[in-house]
């Protein structure tokens, strides 16, 4: 199962499924790097390197949001999405 596949077909849900897309994408490019430096454990290390990935992007839509929405409808985004991406990227490293 892809990670878009827990989010509905919204609005919402697309920033959502962009979100974790994109950090995963963008930890990819260093699975090289992080399997030569740290080999075994390279694993855990690509996981958080996957949550800062998802912390800037995170960061990045909030500023966004906030500058076009202002602060309520920001926290009221943020509520919304920040449970459905960590449980998704929870879910997707260690679900099995």
């Amino acid at each position: 199962m892809k990670w878009s596949d827990s989010f509905k077909p919204s609005p919402l849900g697309k920033l959502g499924a962009a979100i974790l897309q994109t950090s995963h994408i963008c930890s990819q490019s260093f699975k090289n790097l992080v399997d030569e430096k740290f080999g075994k454990d390279s694993e855990e290390v690509l996981v958080q390197v996957q949550y800062e990935f998802l912390f800037f992007f995170m960061h990045l839509s909030m500023r966004f949001a906030f500058s076009r929405l202002g602060n309520d409808k920001r926290t009221k985004l943020q509520e919304f999405l920040v449970p459905i991406l960590a449980d998704t990227t929870t879910e997707a490293w260690f679900g099995h």
